[in-house]
């Protein structure tokens, strides 16, 4: 949620497991759990109007980093995607849209390699 915090500092995070390694976490009870999710959504509803969508600056640079070297491999076929290292790539898109779309055929792509 720190992360998420340093770019979107008006969004509500709720913590329902915390990791303690690879395969293990401590986890909420599930009503416990949605109690907070429904108090998070609560005050995040609260903030909507107060909210002012920033108008995005184009051309955006989109910034991916794959799974694998693998996926980054398959990613690298389409024109517009370059290659930054092993497992990063990155294009350019005009709108938002755009981006989304282009996103939306990595992921598609991803699926041959599953």
């Amino acid at each position: 949620m720190a992360e998420a915090a340093a770019l979107f500092p008006n969004a509500v995070g709720v913590a329902v497991k915390t990791a303690h390694g690879h395969r293990s976490a401590t986890s909420l009870s599930s009503a416990a759990a949605c109690a907070a999710i429904e108090a998070g959504a609560r005050t995040a509803a609260q903030r909507t109007a107060t909210l002012r969508i920033a108008p995005q600056r184009t051309p955006l640079s989109v910034r991916v980093q794959a799974a694998s070297p693998a996926y980054a491999d398959l990613f690298a076929m389409l024109p517009l995607v370059r290659r930054v290292d092993a497992a990063t790539l990155e294009f350019s898109s005009p709108t938002m849209r755009h981006a989304v779309r282009v996103l939306n055929s990595l992921s598609a792509m991803s699926f041959m390699l599953r």
